[in-house]
């Protein structure tokens, strides 16, 4: 069925039914970042990968595609489902969440973060998602999920997404190593987010402080005698005034 330029909505039911213990590791599911050159029969075969699937919806927009999709997952993909919020399909990663959850609830998956600016030109897609799973480099920091962004200016920067707030900190007190080829190690630090930016303060040496607070007090006293001495000529012109005049009257 299409609606619209830019959703097209296609619905299959493959009549699957489920039978026994398959039927409590059923789950609804909804599915980010398919390419939009995928159809139904190639989404289809790759689910198999995850179990059987019962029925299946897409909806394309632009580049990608969203699945809903309700399958019973083998008992070796539901433990991923149930920790991980990104996953294999077809060899690409997408995004996978409980179709249950409101799209607060899934943007909430993406408050505990950690991000690495200027990262390096081995570190793609293909390096960081290979064998169908994460690299080692992530899933030794524990990140449920990850994307590469790219600005405007091509600086290139990789933001993982953790479940809480300490697996986000445990990720960041530990030294992370990225290794592309397994024969180079680069070192990459990332900085806690700051929820706030603190001014900065700069060091000054004692000296130059004494300095400082001399040239204040000799600035300050030389104006306040430049004061007075202004203040002492005016009063004297002014008595000089007064006596004029009683000279006068004399």
């Amino acid at each position: 069925m299409y609606l619209g330029k830019s959703f097209i909505f296609k619905r299959i039911l493959t009549g699957y039914e489920a039978v026994g213990e398959e039927l409590e590791r059923i789950r609804d599911i909804i599915v980010y970042d398919i390419p939009y050159t995928w159809n139904l029969q190639k989404i289809i075969a790759e689910l198999k990968f995850w179990g059987n699937t019962i029925k299946c919806s897409v909806k394309r927009q632009h580049k990608y595609q969203t699945l809903r999709v309700k399958i019973a997952l083998s008992s070796f993909v539901l433990p991923q489902f149930n920790k991980y919020w990104k996953t294999d399909l077809g060899g690409i990663p997408v995004r996978w969440f409980p179709a249950s959850w409101t799209l607060r609830e899934r943007k909430q998956c993406e408050k505990f973060q950690a991000v690495i600016h200027d990262i390096p030109e081995d570190m793609t897609m293909a390096t960081l998602w290979m064998d169908r799973k994460p690299c080692e480099f992530l899933m030794k920091c524990g990140a449920s999920s990850f994307k590469v962004i790219q600005t405007s200016k091509g600086r290139r920067k990789l933001v993982a997404y953790f479940e809480n707030w300490e697996t986000t900190l445990r990720a960041l007190d530990t030294p992370q190593f990225f290794v592309p080829d397994g024969k180079s190690d680069k070192n990459l630090e990332s900085k806690q987010p700051k929820k706030k930016d603190k001014p900065t303060s700069s060091k000054i040496v004692p000296k130059n402080n004494n300095q400082e607070e001399k040239n204040l007090k000799n600035q300050k006293k030389a104006k306040n005698t430049s004061k007075i001495k202004g203040g002492n000529k005016d009063n004297k012109a002014v008595l000089a005034e007064i006596l004029t005049l009683l000279q006068r009257l004399v």
